[in-house]
């Protein structure tokens, strides 16, 4: 088995820390053997725990709801005006890189 990238590993383990995927290591040198599946499911099983699907929907239907009004909220504000663009410009600046080669600026 092929161990992952430096960058791979490092991505796995923030999201680990933060709670987003749970991560399998070697027990004697550390390394990630493997990682659950990055869904959005999953990280509601994660999370909450088990559950049956009817519920697992159930939860995934409200947090589209809520993050739908949150969103709407934000856009609709001086706030929200301005979380875009920093976004837009993070999107644009920071992560074109990982997409595209070279300097794109």
């Amino acid at each position: 088995m092929q161990e992952p990238s430096k960058l791979t590993t490092l991505t796995l383990r923030i999201l680990s820390a933060l709670g987003l995927t749970s991560l399998t290591t070697h027990p004697k040198n550390g390394s990630i053997l493997e990682a659950n599946n990055l869904t959005i499911l999953n990280f509601f099983l994660l999370r909450l725990g088990p559950m049956n699907e009817k519920r697992l929907v159930q939860v995934l239907m409200s947090s589209q709801v809520h993050i739908y009004i949150f969103i709407n909220f934000l856009i609709f504000t001086d706030l929200g005006q301005v979380a875009g663009s920093v976004l837009a410009f993070f999107i644009r600046y920071g992560l074109a890189g990982l997409v595209y080669d070279g300097d794109r600026r």
